[in-house]
């Protein structure tokens, strides 16, 4: 089990568990919607808009954010 799903399961993906990890964790796309309460939706609409977190693509497709540009996004 990655560190990711064990703070999920501990104590559930909220910017507070999230900022105990590294600035540079990658969160997957569901992740990071769970993290800012928002659904994976918004944030592929947001995407599209050029608003919200900033993406990093792992792979040239794979979407994924960091917890920085996370954090920074949600003024933490």
């Amino acid at each position: 089990m990655d560190i990711v799903a064990q703070i999920a399961k501990a104590e559930g993906l909220t910017l507070g568990a999230v900022a105990k990890l590294g600035k540079e964790t990658l969160l997957n796309e569901e992740e990071a919607a769970v993290t800012l309460r928002r659904s994976k939706r918004t944030l592929e609409r947001w995407r599209s808009l050029g608003m919200g977190p900033k993406v990093t693509k792992v792979g040239g497709r794979r979407i994924a954010y960091s917890v920085g540009s996370l954090l920074e996004f949600a003024g933490v």
